[in-house]
């Protein structure tokens, strides 16, 4: 919201733009900074969080006309400076310049100087900063009057009236209707020959500064023009003469900065909870139709655990099926033969052709899948070296494909009592073995 306040020679006036136009807060009379606080404070609702401009006309407040050649931007400024220091001496007062549009060019350019005491400044910006209220800046209200006059379209020097809220202003301008310079004569209708008068000195004055010859009409000064309040919101702040120290013009522009962040911080927050909210609602009905679904996802988990070691254990005997049925050589793959014969068929095919077997007992081992096979047998001439018998065996019943895990063999002689010592030359000899068979792993895809 942007807020202009009024401050002409005591009287304030704070005016708020609308859409549909200029609205008046309020009115009321101040002859110095204190009083003009005092009414600020007083609509303080009103005016936070807007953008306030002050425009004012004080009689403290001085306007000044500088000539400098067309030098760099920097060296003017230093120039004006050093020419407003040698115009007040020691007093301690805020300055601003503004270059002068003329229609005929010039050698050098002419700038209009407004000027005002650092007391009647400070406090104004000391307020706006505590209140937390954008300070635009403070402006010299018959410089804005005199930009913001409406062009009648008469292209010829002259000096016209302008009325802002029953007081007149003089206004100078060029050919193009370009303000030159202006002054102050207060209520309007109170006296005409001091517009006269005020008019004659003006006209004298711009003679001087630009060499311009003003026509002054009569009929014309006593019909002032009115000057509403919507001119004066038309000139923007750049347009306009700012008196604010440089100084606060940066705390001005850090508060704004600091102001925009906030509401863009604000705005980013805002948009974030609404881009999370809906996404934490459907974070917590998942949650809740998770947990809805444990038990039904434990029930699952265990019947798929149960799947996988009947997988395994199917795994194991395909494994023994496949393996006995490539030892047996059978070429029926829909019956499976048992291991146990299988194994017997192995050992028997591989037992030499000199010894025979009197017992085979065998077992299947289930803790480390095993079949344990227990064999007792004796040779069929006693002649015979039975270690070199029995190590053959082993070799060709590991090259039939078994996976012997372990082996032991005893050799056992039996004598009978009875007999004599010749007899017992051609005793039977025994061996017993126990030996340990594992499945070698087939590839069971190629099965």
């Amino acid at each position: 919201m942007q807020i202009r306040v009024i401050w002409d020679h005591g009287t304030v006036w704070i005016l708020r733009r609308k859409r549909s136009g200029v609205e008046c807060i309020a009115q009321a009379q101040a002859e110095d900074a204190a009083g003009l606080l005092a009414c600020l404070k007083l609509h303080d609702r009103q005016i936070v969080g807007s953008r306030l401009s002050i425009l004012m006309d004080h009689p403290r407040l001085d306007h000044r006309l500088e000539r400098i050649p067309d030098l760099a931007k920097k060296v003017r400024i230093q120039l004006l400076g050093q020419r407003h220091e040698k115009t007040y001496s020691k007093e301690l007062r805020y300055w601003a310049a503004q270059k002068l549009d003329l229609a005929v060019e010039a050698q050098q350019a002419r700038y209009l100087v407004a000027s005002v005491p650092a007391e009647l400044n400070d406090r104004i910006a000391d307020w706006a900063l505590r209140a937390g209220v954008y300070l635009e800046g403070i402006f010299s209200l018959p410089a804005t009057i005199a930009k913001s006059a409406p062009k009648d379209g008469v292209l010829q020097p002259r000096i016209r009236a302008v009325q802002f809220a029953s007081v007149t202003y003089l206004i100078a301008s060029d050919t193009a209707a370009n303000p030159l310079f202006f002054s102050r004569i207060g209520e309007a209708g109170v006296d005409f020959s001091r517009t006269i008068r005020a008019s004659e000195r003006l006209a004298l004055f711009v003679e001087q500064e630009f060499g311009i010859e003003l026509v002054t009409d009569a009929s014309a000064l006593a019909e002032s023009e009115e000057l509403t309040a919507e001119c004066l919101f038309k000139a923007s702040p750049k347009e306009m003469l700012n008196i604010c120290a440089p100084h606060e013009r940066r705390q001005q522009t850090s508060l704004r900065v600091r102001l925009r962040a906030c509401a863009a911080l604000l705005c980013g927050l805002l948009l974030v909870a609404l881009w999370v909210q809906p996404r934490m609602a459907e974070k917590r009905r998942l949650d809740a139709e998770r947990t809805s679904l444990a038990p039904e996802i434990r029930t699952s988990q265990m019947e798929l655990a149960a799947i996988e070691a009947d997988l395994a254990e199917q795994k194991v005997m395909k494994q023994f099926i496949a393996f006995s049925r490539d030892r047996s050589g059978g070429a029926n793959p829909g019956a499976a033969p048992s291991p146990v014969l299988t194994l017997f068929a192995a050992v028997s095919n591989a037992l030499p052709a000199n010894l025979e077997l009197d017992r085979f007992e065998c077992r299947i081992n289930p803790e480390n899948e095993s079949l344990e096979v227990s064999l007792r047998g004796r040779p069929l001439s006693p002649d015979l070296n039975l270690s070199a018998q029995l190590k053959p065996f082993r070799d060709q019943l590991e090259g039939q494909g078994w996976l012997i895990l372990s082996v032991s063999i005893d050799f056992v002689q039996t004598n009978s009592p009875t007999r004599s010592r010749f007899s017992r030359r051609g005793a039977e000899r025994f061996f017993e073995g126990r030996i340990v068979v594992g499945a070698k792993p087939l590839n069971l895809d190629d099965l």
